[in-house]
C-alpha cells in the first residue's frame, strides 16, 4: 500500500476526526441517523480516495487540508455523493510548495443553492448562459436583467446569475465571455497539471454550459455569503448547550445501534 493510501486509511480510522464529522453533520442536519451519517462519511472518504488515485507524478498531499475539507463539508451538511450534486473536492498545487497538493471543498450547483437558502434567505435563484441571438439587457447588480431565450443556435455572449431574497431584494452578477473563457482555461490547466489529463476538467465534458453557470453562481455566492451572518435567527441557546444536547442525542443513537448488533 502506498504512503498516501496508508495516510488515508489512518484518517478514515481516526475516531476523533470521525466524531467531529458526525457532530457537525448532525448539527447541520438533525434528522440524520447514525447509519446515514456513516454513509455520508464513507462517501467523503471515497471522494478523497478518487482524487488521491488520480494524482499524477510525485506530489505530496497536504493531509491537514484533507481533514479540513471533510469537516467543512459536514459543517455545511453537504454530501459528496454524485447524485446529490452538492459538493466535490478541488485539488490545487500549494502556493507555498509546488510539489504539495492542497484539497479544498468546492460546491456544485445544488450545494451553493442549499447554502444560499439556509444562510442568506434566498427564495429564488436562476442562472443562464446568454447567446448572441437571445434578447438580453444588463440592468445592474441590484435589478433583474431582461432576458428572453431565442431557441436559436448561436455563440455564447455571457452568463448571469440572479437571486431574490426573502425581503424581495434582487442581486445579480454577470460574467462576460472573456471572463468565462479565462476561468475555463485555468481549470483545464489545473487538470493537466494535477492529473496529466486536460479532459479531467468538466469544461471538456458535456457539462461545459453548466460549468459556466456554476462559475457565475460562485461569484454571486461569495458576495452574498460575505454579507450575511449565518447565526442570525438561531434560537438563544448557548453554543455549549447545543453541543452538549447534540452529543447526548448522538451517543444515545450510537448506543441503540450497538444494542441491536
Amino acid at each position: 500500500m502506498s504512503e498516501q493510501l496508508q495516510k488515508l486509511k489512518a484518517l478514515e480510522n481516526n475516531t476523533e476526526i470521525k466524531n467531529q464529522f458526525f457532530m457537525s453533520l448532525k448539527r447541520a442536519k438533525p434528522s440524520l441517523g447514525v447509519h446515514t451519517m456513516n454513509q455520508v462519511w464513507k462517501q467523503a472518504i471515497n471522494a478523497v480516495l478518487a482524487e488521491v488515485n488520480n494524482i499524477h507524478g510525485s506530489y505530496k498531499v497536504d493531509w491537514e487540508s484533507v481533514k479540513q475539507t471533510l469537516l467543512q463539508s459536514a459543517e455545511f451538511g453537504l454530501s459528496f455523493d454524485a447524485r446529490s450534486k452538492e459538493a466535490f473536492i478541488e485539488v490545487q498545487s500549494s502556493p507555498d510548495n509546488q510539489q504539495e497538493l492542497t484539497f479544498q471543498l468546492a460546491l456544485k450547483y445544488n450545494g451553493m443553492k442549499h447554502r444560499l437558502v439556509k444562510a442568506c434567505g434566498v427564495r429564488m435563484l436562476t442562472t443562464e448562459v446568454v447567446y448572441e441571438k437571445d434578447t438580453f439587457e444588463w440592468r445592474g447588480q441590484w435589478k433583474e436583467p431582461l432576458y428572453i431565450m431565442s431557441n436559436e443556435s448561436s455563440e455564447i455572449r455571457c452568463c448571469f446569475g440572479m437571486v431574490k431574497l426573502r425581503n424581495g431584494d434582487i442581486m445579480a452578477y454577470k460574467l462576460g465571455l472573456d471572463e468565462l473563457l479565462e476561468i475555463e482555461r485555468a481549470d483545464v490547466e489545473r487538470a493537466t497539471l494535477v492529473y496529466n489529463n486536460p479532459d479531467a476538467s468538466f469544461y471538456r465534458s458535456p457539462y461545459r454550459k453548466r460549468m459556466f453557470e456554476i462559475a457565475t453562481l460562485r461569484y454571486l455566492y461569495g458576495q452574498l455569503i460575505s454579507m450575511f451572518d449565518e447565526n442570525s435567527g438561531i434560537e438563544s441557546t448557548t453554543e455549549f448547550d447545543k453541543q452538549q444536547d447534540l452529543a447526548s442525542a448522538l451517543q444515545a443513537e450510537l448506543n441503540a445501534v450497538k444494542a441491536t448488533v
